[in-house]
């Protein structure tokens, strides 16, 4: 990166022109998204269950904010004010589903702490269905949001 930003300004503008060629029919994406996010689900949970603590996924909040901070800074840094806008539809739509599923999750472990319960399979099945459901989201719905934002605020 440049003293000025210039690199940092010429990369998150050649990934806003990426966005605006894509239409986000893609069933190869969707798998590529998946895989991002069921796999670590997976390994989460599946590490939490081994372990028994649920210490794990505090840290796993915590990544997601820093690096959540560490986007809005960049952008910030390039938009100023706009990228709030941005860092928005970044998120858009797939984020109403993730967010409150994950502060459900940190809020049921939290309870759950001392307590030694069998792996409930339903629950666990309506998580994944919830991640799916996110990714769909973030397939099919999010590019448009994207590209809709990026065209009209012309960076």
């Amino acid at each position: 990166m440049y003293v000025q930003g210039a690199a940092l300004d010429e990369n998150v503008r050649s990934v806003h022109s990426w966005f605006q060629d894509q239409t986000g029919e893609s069933l190869r994406l969707l798998f590529y998204i998946c895989l991002w996010r069921l796999l670590p689900a997976f390994i989460l949970m599946t590490l939490i269950r081994s372990i028994g603590n649920y210490y794990l996924l505090y840290g796993v909040v915590f990544l997601f904010g820093v690096s959540f901070g560490y986007t809005l800074s960049l952008l910030s840094i390039v938009y100023g004010m706009r990228s709030i806008i941005l860092m928005i539809a970044y998120m858009f739509p797939q984020y109403l589903i993730y967010i409150p599923m994950t502060m459900t999750a940190v809020h049921f472990a939290d309870r759950q702490m001392s307590q030694t319960y069998p792996p409930q399979f339903s629950r666990t099945l309506a998580i994944y269905l919830l991640i799916f459901v996110g990714c769909f989201l973030e397939t099919y719905v999010n590019p448009w949001v994207l590209k809709l934002i990026i065209k009209n605020f012309s960076w």
